[in-house]
Order: C-alpha cells, then sequence, then structure tokens
C-alpha cells in the first residue's frame, strides 16, 4: 500500500563530555534535513510527489527540530545502536514519528554509514555522512520498509535508478535521486 502523510521527525546531535561531537552543529543539521533545497525533507517531498513530507519535531531544548545530547559515558567507547539508545531515553518526553541520530565519528558503525530499521522508527548516522542528501533519503525509506534495490535476492545495491540502490551521491551537494518505480509507487 502506499505511505502517505506528514510526519514529525527529531534530529538528536550526540556528543559527551570528553569532546566528542558530530561536526554539524543544529542550525547545520535543521538545514541538512528540514532547509532548503538540498535537504532531505525538500527531495523526500518531490520524489513521492508532496505525499511525504516531514517537519521538526517540537519539545523542551530542541531547535528547529534538532535536540544536542551530552551523553555522560565516552562515546567513543559506544557502538551506533549504544549511542542510539543513550539518546532515545534522553528524549523519551518529546514526540515524534521518527528519529535520525547523528553520532560523533568515534562512534563504532562496523564500516557502513549509516543503520535504520526496517520498518521503524530510527535511523544512525556517522557524523561524516549525516549531511549527505542521499543517506538521509536511503535511511528514511529503510524506516518506512523499504528493502535494498537490485537484481539479486538478499537485497543488492545494484540497481542504479534507486535511493535504495544505494549508488546516489556520496557527497553533501547531493543529487536530484529518488526511487524505482515499485518503491515510488510504495512510498507515495
Amino acid at each position: 500500500s502506499n505511505i502517505e502523510g506528514t510526519f514529525d521527525v527529531l534530529v538528536i546531535r550526540m556528543v559527551d563530555k570528553f569532546g566528542n561531537a558530530p561536526k554539524q552543529d543544529e542550525a547545520k543539521m535543521h538545514s541538512d534535513v528540514f532547509g532548503g533545497e538540498k535537504s532531505v525533507g525538500q527531495q523526500l517531498n518531490a520524489c513521492s510527489n508532496s505525499k511525504l513530507q516531514i517537519m521538526p519535531a517540537e519539545g523542551d531544548n530542541v531547535v528547529k527540530g534538532v535536540l544536542t545530547i551530552e551523553a555522560s559515558i565516552n562515546l567513543a567507547s559506544t557502538n551506533y545502536r549504544e549511542s542510539g539508545n543513550y539518546a532515545m531515553a534522553a528524549s523519551k518526553n518529546i514526540e515524534r514519528h521518527y528519529t535520525m541520530i547523528v553520532c560523533p565519528d568515534e562512534v563504532e558503525f562496523q564500516g557502513a554509514a549509516a543503520y535504520a530499521e526496517r520498518p521503524g522508527r530510527i535511523s544512525y548516522f556517522k557524523s561524516t555522512y549525516a549531511s549527505y542528501k542521499f543517506i538521509h533519503l536511503h535511511e528514511i525509506a529503510h524506516n518506512l520498509g523499504g528493502f535494498h534495490s537490485g537484481t539479486l535476492l538478499g537485497g543488492s545495491y545494484d540497481d542504479y535508478t534507486c535511493a535504495l540502490g544505494n549508488k546516489g551521491a556520496w557527497n553533501e551537494s547531493g543529487a536530484a535521486f529518488c526511487f524505482n518505480g515499485v518503491k515510488t509507487w510504495q512510498f507515495g
């Protein structure tokens, strides 16, 4: 079935008292996710013919959809899921549909740029890749239930026509990249 609607998203920047922090400040993360034409929000809106939209979540200490949480533990000794569990516990009173957790590069990602629950409500981003619109779109599509796009069973990455094929622009400028026909129908 088609997925449609407007969803509140909370972006959480994880920092610690040991100096580990994402490269992006709150203003940069707001711009990357909710801001202008280079944001994932704008791209998701365009890819779904305005049927899927994301809005900044609101709540205590949330600035334009972005919350910075300072961990009392050294994040360099955690993996993305441990860091994410800390973030989710510290933000449990903030209502939202989806959470994007931006971790310092020191957090262990097992060689990946990002991870997302599929389907689910949480995605995790290594700071190096946290400003890449293509990576955001890829992970949000997993949250919405999308599998990797490709010709091989098990979800190969070899479909060059789809953000879930993992062949988009791996840089901040990003490309106007959407989904293949099947996923375009699924996501709006």
